[in-house]
């Protein structure tokens, strides 16, 4: 079974504003099912650090998301998997967040075409 990696945001977040005493910029992207939950998380992080300015890429996988951390294009990305050994030996590391597969299921009768967000929490 593949699982999703991610490092503690907000600890990252708060220990480089805290570091530099100034706005921080995190710029992050990886798999296409995992941008929705980088915005969700942005979006909360943001009311609780607004010095810290979070830009979400669009999907590049997760294979680009680990390359483009290797390449400091990216400061995190979120992947299906964990960094294979070779990027492992680069000082790349991910932690288990989530297990996949990811199944959102309604009856035909809901009448629902389309997933949104809510606008009201």
């Amino acid at each position: 079974m593949k699982q999703g990696c991610l490092v503690s945001l907000s600890s990252v977040l708060l220990a480089m504003a805290l570091a530099t005493g100034r706005a921080v910029e995190l710029v992050m992207g990886g798999a296409g099912w995992s941008i929705g939950i980088m915005r969700i998380m942005a979006e909360k992080n943001s009311e609780t650090h607004p010095e810290v300015n979070i830009v979400i890429l669009s999907s590049v996988g997760s294979g680009g998301g680990i390359r483009a951390v290797v390449a400091g294009k990216f400061d995190l990305s979120f992947a299906f998997r964990l960094p294979k050994p070779k990027n492992q030996a680069k000082g790349l590391s991910g932690v288990p967040l989530l297990r996949t597969p990811f199944v959102l299921a309604v009856s035909d009768q809901v009448g629902a075409n389309s997933i949104c967000r809510p606008t009201n929490y």
